[in-house]
């Protein structure tokens, strides 16, 4: 794996949503402020623990299986998902995403660092739609 070398305070300044996950496990280990913002805040019950809900599971392999091989994605775009509060309920939201993706080392681990550059809606979902599909 190629180092890249990145400024993690450069990186929590950042205006855009900036995360670091683990490619085993997807574990979030760091999030800036940004990305914090982008979640409504809900990323306090994510660190530390798995993020893969927040992608579609057919893209999130193909991404990581690109990302091994090149090592870095520019302007990737794709769709996700993040959480909105409708009144008192947590409800999830497709988004399309327009970010750069690379392979880092964080902490002795093989991470993505991602860093949405643009992020759009595409819908929400209500609680009679149970299962998401792409």
């Amino acid at each position: 794996m190629t180092k890249l070398k990145f400024d993690l305070n450069e990186l929590y300044s950042s205006p855009h949503p900036t995360y670091i996950v683990t490619m085993d496990g997807e574990i979030l280990l760091f999030a800036n402020p940004a990305a914090f913002a982008a979640n409504q805040n809900v990323l306090d019950d994510f660190l530390g623990k798995s993020v893969a809900s927040f992608s579609y599971p057919e893209e999130l392999e193909s991404r990581k299986a690109m990302l091994r091989s090149q090592g870095k994605l520019t302007n990737y775009e794709y769709k996700g998902l993040n959480y909105y509060k409708d009144t008192e309920e947590w409800r999830r939201k497709e988004v399309k995403i327009i970010g750069e993706q690379s392979l880092v080392e964080f902490f002795g681990l093989e991470c993505h660092l991602s860093i949405d550059l643009k992020i759009e809606e595409i819908r929400r979902f209500g609680e009679e739609e149970a299962t998401l599909s792409q």
